[in-house]
């Protein structure tokens, strides 16, 4: 890799690295740039270190505020009825069907 990047230069090919998520979280350079954060899931009691929000602005960095949810479903109801206006007998009807979870 470091040979191609060599060859890449010389030529004045612009070139870089692909990078998977373990090697981000171990550069130096998205490390200074508080490029991940950790969050705190506790339905688990653990934390999980996340993709931060970016751009980070000096006036408005911006912050996560829910990592989401820990197990699938449990918003299902509360987003049929209050967002997509369905009712009971209908939300019973695609619970039965498989079509949605609940937890």
């Amino acid at each position: 890799t470091d040979a191609t990047l060599e060859i890449l230069s010389k030529a004045s090919i612009p070139s870089g690295l692909i990078y998977n998520v373990e090697d981000m979280m171990n550069d130096p350079h998205y490390i200074a740039r508080n490029q991940f954060e950790q969050v705190e899931i506790g339905e688990l009691d653990r934390k999980l270190k996340i993709p931060a929000i970016s751009p980070v602005l000096s006036r408005n960095p911006g912050t996560t505020r829910h990592p989401g949810r820990s197990k699938p479903g449990e918003d299902t109801v509360d987003i049929l009825e209050d967002w997509l206006r369905k009712d009971t007998r209908s939300i019973d009807a695609l619970l039965e069907a498989g079509s949605v979870m609940k937890r």
